[in-house]
């Protein structure tokens, strides 16, 4: 028993380091197996196919993002948190499941979750819009914001992506939002103006 737990843990490990290296749907079961020390029948004993050994690398991260936006968005949007709080909260989770999550917003072409990064973006809009309107935005202008949080989305995924220690990642991640925000005001002035002028 102890020993099949041992065996279960490598593949999981492997599958992890393969998926996140090549991709969903370059990524091999026979590879997978030779960096487990085990045969590739070991992968569909414990596992059964590709697509649910998968499911068993990422599902427990997918749950936890989308746990964690929905109630992120919700809160920024009721103004119970500021959008740098949001930020730093969404970064500490990425940073908590870094390969995971890069695996999930980057390397599932074809997979099940193809579409999740597609469904994040979806999620951030909805906070980032309350600002928008705020601002004084117009709702119909909703393709406006996609772009701007999957701008942000990216930087993000940067961050992540070069494995900086938490101190430093946190410390771009509020530069990054400064230059957003000053960003946004300048780009609210002119969205403005563009709104009046079209008006006359």
């Amino acid at each position: 028993m102890r020993e099949e737990i041992h065996v279960r843990e490598q593949l999981m490990i492997a599958a992890k380091s393969e998926f996140l290296r090549c991709g969903y749907q370059k990524a091999s079961l026979r590879s997978i197996a030779q960096a487990a020390g085990v045969s590739t029948g070991s992968v569909y004993f414990f596992f059964g196919s590709k697509e649910k050994l998968f499911h068993a690398v990422v599902d427990e991260t997918a749950t936890l993002l989308r746990s964690f936006l929905i109630e992120g968005a919700k809160k920024e949007y009721d103004g119970t948190i500021s959008g740098e709080e949001n930020d730093r909260a969404f970064i500490e989770c990425l940073q908590a499941h870094p390969e995971e999550s890069l695996i999930l917003l980057e390397k599932s072409a074809d997979s099940p979750v193809a579409g999740f990064r597609e469904e994040m973006v979806v999620l951030l809009e909805k906070g980032f819009m309350a600002f928008f309107l705020r601002a004084g935005g117009d709702p119909a202008d909703a393709p406006l914001i996609h772009l701007l949080v999957d701008q942000r989305v990216h930087a993000i995924l940067m961050l992540i992506s070069r494995r900086y220690d938490m101190e430093t990642t946190m410390n771009y991640a509020v530069l990054i939002g400064a230059y957003g925000d000053a960003g946004f005001a300048g780009m609210m002035q002119q969205y403005h103006q563009m709104k009046k002028g079209s008006a006359e």
